[in-house]
């Protein structure tokens, strides 16, 4: 399953096949096909239909009911909300400890810890 044309996926009502992968993202679960157990691929930045998305991707063994491996199966979790709340409490953490310290400042100009009476 290393060639870019495996993943493509045909259209059953005129026989024309799109990519559905990005070239990259193929390329990297194809360099885990023979992997036995579970694997994941983190944070996977892709373009779809003009939009930036965030997916983590677990790629799983497929095996058949006599323990013959067929295939795989890709799971694909999008995670692009997730990621930006992530992102916007990080930020909202950075201006809390900004604050705090500005108020901190504020306050020993106005009452010195080693001030003079």
């Amino acid at each position: 399953m290393n060639s870019s044309s495996e993943w493509r996926v045909r259209n059953p009502l005129d026989g024309s096949s799109v990519r559905w992968l990005p070239e990259e993202l193929a390329r990297e679960i194809a360099a885990r096909g023979d992997q036995e157990q579970i694997t994941g691929i983190y944070k996977q930045r892709l373009q779809h239909q003009g939009k930036s998305l965030t997916l983590n991707v677990s790629i799983t063994p497929l095996v058949s009911k006599s323990n013959e491996r067929i295939g795989r199966l890709l799971l694909f979790d999008d995670v692009t909300q997730r990621e930006r709340m992530e992102e916007q409490m990080s930020q909202t953490e950075k201006l809390t400890s900004l604050g705090l310290l500005a108020a901190g400042v504020a306050h020993e100009g106005e009452y010195p810890a080693g001030g003079h009476l």
